[in-house]
């Protein structure tokens, strides 16, 4: 007769598995976010920012990332701009000072594809899943940034 195995051993491991997994998921969710999005499909993705800050019509969504949870570095800084309400651009916070300060330029938003994006929006808007206003402006921040 075979003794069962027990699983206690097994429950540190799978502990810092689950935990490693879900850093990755939120890592993982800046690869969705692209220029021309909403705020609130930013949100809606990455859950409540760290801070924000706010200046006139733009806005700065900062989210604090570590390498993995065991990583005792000091946390990653990510931002993503908006103007309007619509992602302008994003990148680590280094990148973006570059950018600001024109050093260095460093271009870490997604090149956009004007005829999908377009194409996107246009079924979002058939589906009636945005408003006539938000088509505007969604449109007219992709023609913007080019």
């Amino acid at each position: 007769m075979r003794k069962p195995l027990s699983i206690l051993p097994l429950i540190p491991t799978l502990l810092l598995l689950s935990s490693c997994a879900h850093h990755f998921t939120v890592a993982s969710k800046l690869d969705d976010i692209s220029t021309g999005m909403t705020k609130a499909k930013v949100l809606s993705l990455m859950g409540d920012p760290d801070r924000t800050t706010n200046n006139n019509n733009a806005e700065d969504l900062i989210y604090l990332l570590n390498d993995s949870v065991l990583d005792t570095k000091l946390p990653e800084t990510y931002v993503i701009h908006l103007v309007k309400g619509v992602v302008d651009r994003l990148g680590t916070q280094k990148e973006m000072i570059q950018i600001e300060s024109g050093n260095n330029r460093v271009d870490k938003t997604p090149k956009v594809d004007l005829f999908t994006e377009i194409s996107k929006l246009d079924e979002l808007k058939r589906k009636k899943l945005i408003t006539d206003k938000e088509y505007t402006t969604r449109k007219e921040a992709l023609f913007d940034g080019i």
